[in-house]
């Protein structure tokens, strides 16, 4: 992606990448269907080599998510994972607690929780 790019520029960019890919692959044209055989391939083919540690972390920590989340709204109140991230035997610093909110909460106090377990479980490591 371009440097320089707002993240609406960005995502835009994003969607208009993985939406080619996608289309490459369809079984017939104007379909808009791909075979599930075929996903690893277009993910690869966007950059995207997670490795197995990553996407076994990723779906952990995405099933831990969702477990707080019983309506399935794909994400939590930002003040509801600092209570829960807060009191816990191995509680986070509310410095910690701080910086980390700071960097996953959208500007309405939710944590969209698919995005945050990816970056967790990536870890700052390339995928």
């Amino acid at each position: 992606m371009s440097s320089g790019l707002t993240k609406a520029e960005q995502l835009a960019e994003s969607k208009t990448r993985v939406r080619e890919a996608f289309i490459i692959f369809e079984h017939k044209e104007g379909s808009k269907l791909v075979d599930a055989k075929e996903l690893p391939t277009i993910v690869r083919s966007l950059g995207i080599n997670p490795t197995t540690a990553q996407r076994d972390d990723y779906h952990t920590l995405l099933r831990a998510f969702k477990a707080l989340d019983p309506d399935n709204t794909g994400y939590i109140e930002a003040d509801t994972l600092e209570q829960l991230l807060g009191s816990c035997e191995d509680a986070l610093s509310p410095e910690e607690l701080n910086n980390m909110l700071s960097v996953s909460a959208d500007d309405q106090g939710r944590v969209l929780y698919q995005e945050f377990a990816l970056r967790l479980a990536t870890d700052g490591r390339p995928i």
